[in-house]
């Protein structure tokens, strides 16, 4: 694709997914992080070694999914429509904000998208044909019969929102990736406003016998025991 006209689309979408969406985002995904280290301690010594960790990795990313669903009515102030789907048994939020649609994935790198896809990744991809380098400007307004004007304002895009927290619980980066239809390679990366990721520490409320946790607990062992079905 003519680099100029992927620079155009990165203008697009970064009206939409501005500073203040980002703002947004690292809140809510804070929010739910918090969430998930208040209940961490109940479920250490849960489970053995080859099941703990992938159950707590999961209960990080439910809890942190689950503070999207939670929060829908801040992001409505600034735009964004939260609602969920089923990916399997577990239950998503996607987030749509004008022509952007997102969803969330905790990953230190995005080779780990790469390497093994979400099938609902792979549905929600195809929204990116307009930034695919398969297709040029001339292909993509070829298949329309309406006038170049109308056919922009048509053009959907699909990212995703990676965020990884390091050792210290703080949050190391958070990125929205646009891949192209065989998630192989990035045809856009934004990345949030570095002063957004800057003192971001957790405070952490050490009550972990509301009815909230105790639902969590069970959460937990239930994907320690589905684990434990799979190795065997």
């Amino acid at each position: 694709m003519n680099s100029k006209f992927l620079e155009i689309h990165r203008e697009e979408i970064e009206k939409v997914i501005d500073y203040q969406s980002f703002e947004y985002i690292i809140d809510t995904i804070q929010k739910g992080y918090k969430e998930f280290k208040a209940i961490k301690p109940m479920l250490d010594g849960k489970g053995d070694i080859k099941t703990h960790q992938g159950a707590v990795g999961h209960m990080r990313s439910k809890k942190i999914d689950d503070s999207f669903v939670k929060n829908m009515d801040e992001g409505a102030k600034i735009g964004f429509n939260t609602d969920t789907f089923k990916a399997g048994s577990t239950t998503l939020p996607r987030l749509t904000k004008k022509n952007v649609t997102l969803t969330t994935k905790y990953c230190k790198s995005t080779r780990e998208i790469i390497s093994d896809p979400s099938g609902y990744m792979k549905d929600f991809v195809v929204k990116n044909k307009a930034l695919d380098s398969q297709l040029s400007l001339f292909d993509f307004t070829d298949n329309c019969e309406k006038t170049l004007k109308e056919c922009e304002e048509n053009i959907e895009y699909y990212g995703i929102i990676t965020y990884y927290f390091n050792e210290e619980s703080s949050l190391e980066n958070v990125n929205i990736i646009f891949f192209d239809k065989q998630i192989k390679s990035i045809l856009l990366e934004l990345e949030a406003p570095k002063d957004l990721l800057e003192n971001q520490g957790i405070e952490i409320n050490e009550d972990a016998e509301n009815n909230d946790n105790k639902d969590t607990l069970k959460d937990y062992m239930k994907v320690v025991k589905e684990s434990k079905e799979k190795i065997k």
